[in-house]
């Protein structure tokens, strides 16, 4: 009978020598891709970049100051707070004037004959000496009657509130024009006393205590010329 050669065995050896081989490179491939085996836990770097802190933004610092609206049931001026940025300037002080009245307000009876077309315009002036300032209306003004004199002590109560301005020259596309006054029509620089017949029937309240704005720690301000 011929001899069957057994190559059974021969062959067991070499795959398990080959499986050998293969883990032995296996791992060492693993330790060549930098996976150190640390004795302690670190802190793995982000993905992403630390994001960098948000910029902080200047405060926004506003007064609480008093403009004069109409009440509609006495023709008179009322005094109502709003909040003013600072410093104060006389063209963000005529915008409160133009800005629609609130509900609560307007159910009182209170309006603003201050067109919201009104336009300024720029660089109005203030005369530190003489309490004097200068506005020049460029558009958005075109009224008349009850309507423009009511709007005419809206401006003039209003700017004077602070006590830094006590008139205003009040211009129309840089020229002198005679406006409604208690007496006569005037182009001169008007005051309070132009116009008494809408002087409120009630002292202004005090003003509305505030808790500073941290950044917003000044005096108390004067309307600029803005």
């Amino acid at each position: 009978m011929p001899r069957t050669t057994d190559t059974t065995r021969p062959r067991t050896r070499s795959s398990r020598v080959r499986l050998v081989v293969v883990a032995l490179a296996v791992a060492l491939g693993v330790g060549a891709c930098g996976i150190p085996q640390d004795s302690e836990p670190r802190a793995l770097a982000p993905v992403l970049p630390t994001p960098t802190p948000a910029e902080v933004p200047e405060p926004e610092c506003v007064q609480p100051f008093s403009i004069y609206l109409v009440d509609n049931a006495t023709n008179r001026l009322v005094p109502v707070f709003r909040p003013v940025p600072l410093p104060l300037v006389i063209p963000d002080l005529i915008d409160k004037l133009t800005q629609p009245v609130p509900e609560e307000e307007t159910a009182a009876g209170l309006a603003t004959s201050v067109p919201a077309t009104t336009t300024l315009r720029p660089n109005p002036e203030v005369d530190t000496e003489t309490g004097r300032a200068v506005i020049d209306i460029a558009e958005g003004f075109e009224i008349t009657g009850g309507q423009l004199t009511e709007a005419l002590a809206q401006l003039v109560w209003t700017l004077t509130e602070s006590g830094s301005i006590d008139s205003v020259l009040i211009l129309q596309n840089g020229e002198r024009v005679p406006w409604p006054t208690d007496g006569p029509d005037s182009d001169r620089p008007l005051s309070r006393e132009d116009y008494q017949l809408f002087a409120p029937l009630r002292p202004p309240e005090p003003q509305p205590t505030t808790t500073p704005v941290p950044g917003c720690e000044v005096p108390t301000a004067e309307p600029e010329a803005g």
